[in-house]
């Protein structure tokens, strides 16, 4: 029996008003829908509404965005009609997202071990004595080299993918249910890349995690997500699993 949509959106349109008055959409009439364990792409080329469609899964929109019409919502929540705080508990537990440049999240004058203890102590139910462990534990997970020398060192000391990774291990503590990944490859090193690809896949693996993958870097995308949604101009012009699809048909989708 097919599981039911734990996200759900229907018919959002999103946009923003110009000098003159008038509504320009960025998201037109736009249908998602997720469930435990979905690894999603979304894809297209920059401007296309990927970016936008996957914070709003999260019930947020970029300053001067507004939905026009449609809802969203997660585990039967209505993400467009629900209390701040009860909304920001969701974002920030069953609810994660890595940003692009997500370093610039990190406390500079903070050693990483030191930040990982600190949100274990928030967010997880580790005794005290297990923090140590805890952090090492996190930082394997996301395949950064020398787990336990990184932990002395400071943000500013880290390459951008390694900050990628560590951001995407700061997000593993609250275990949540839906894990966006925005640009993760962007501006990072080739192998650094193959890395992070390697994390997402193991969270695949686990099976209770659903994860969203928005990426310009299609073979990326193509390689580590199991459905795909296409923007073009903010309207989805392909949703199909890969199963059913070739790369050149999504590729199709895509580009111009």
């Amino acid at each position: 029996m097919p599981q039911s949509p734990f996200i759900d959106i229907r018919n959002l349109s999103v946009g923003y008003t110009s000098r003159s008055g008038k509504t320009i959409p960025v998201l037109r009439d736009v249908n998602l829908s997720i469930t435990r364990g979905d690894s999603i792409g979304l894809v297209g080329e920059s401007g296309s509404g990927k970016s936008t469609l996957a914070l709003a899964t999260m019930g947020y929109f970029k300053r001067g965005l507004h939905v026009i019409s449609g809802r969203v919502q997660f585990d039967g929540i209505d993400m467009l009609d629900i209390e701040r705080n009860a909304l920001q508990r969701l974002r920030g537990g069953r609810l994660a997202l890595i940003p692009q440049n997500s370093g610039q999240s990190l406390t500079p004058n903070l050693r990483i071990g030191q930040q990982i203890s600190e949100a274990l102590r928030l967010h997880s139910d580790l005794p005290a004595t297990g923090f140590e462990a805890g952090v090492v534990d996190l930082l394997s997970q996301v395949r950064l080299p020398d787990p336990v020398g990184i932990t002395d060192r400071y943000p500013h000391e880290l390459s951008g993918g390694q900050q990628q990774q560590l951001a995407i291990a700061r997000a593993l503590i609250t275990r949540p249910k839906l894990l966006i990944l925005d640009e993760p490859t962007e501006g990072i090193q080739p192998n650094i890349i193959s890395q992070i690809g390697e994390v997402i896949e193991l969270l695949k693996q686990q099976g209770d995690m659903a994860i969203i993958l928005v990426e310009q870097y299609f073979d990326f995308a193509f390689s580590l997500a199991d459905r795909f949604y296409t923007l073009k101009r903010g309207r989805v012009t392909m949703a199909a699993k890969k199963s059913e699809v070739t790369r050149k048909d999504v590729l199709a989708n895509v580009t111009v």
